[in-house]
């Protein structure tokens, strides 16, 4: 099964359309998909390292506007969809850690560092639509 996953992925890599596959896969894993971008992204600017900068971009507006769309699940349908979505995820347990951390000071913080450590971007962006995180602190979090 790896296997076959790791050739699907080379496959989008060295696609004239990967930078779409690169901004799906980020917009989607900040919101509800279980798998991140890293391996494409990381395979694409192996093969072109030269473009390494433009993928980052592509990346990281994609995943800004996934982390939007996860934040109106959190907002507005939690109640119907995200207690579901997070329990698919297995990420109930660490649901009310996250929300207390964004309710805080520390929200900025969790949100940042998020980045360099392997807590799902879309736990983040639920709970933060979810306790209701102003979002222009969201996007400016998000972006750096």
């Amino acid at each position: 099964m790896l296997r076959r996953l790791y050739d699907w992925t080379m496959a989008k890599a060295a696609d004239r359309r990967a930078e779409w596959w690169l901004a799906l896969f980020a917009f989607v894993e900040a919101s509800f998909f279980p798998i991140p971008p890293h391996p494409l992204l990381g395979l694409m600017c192996l093969a072109a390292p030269q473009k390494a900068v433009r993928f980052a971009i592509i990346t990281t507006l994609a995943s800004v506007a996934g982390g939007v769309f996860g934040y109106s699940i959190g907002h507005f349908l939690f109640a119907s969809v995200g207690d579901q979505l997070l329990a698919l995820l297995h990420l109930q347990d660490s649901f009310p850690y996250a929300a207390c951390t964004l309710r805080g000071d520390a929200g900025f913080m969790a949100i940042v560092i998020k980045g360099a450590t392997p807590i799902p971007f879309k736990l983040i962006t639920i709970t933060a639509g979810f306790i209701g995180m102003p979002m222009d602190n969201f996007l400016l979090d998000s972006i750096i």
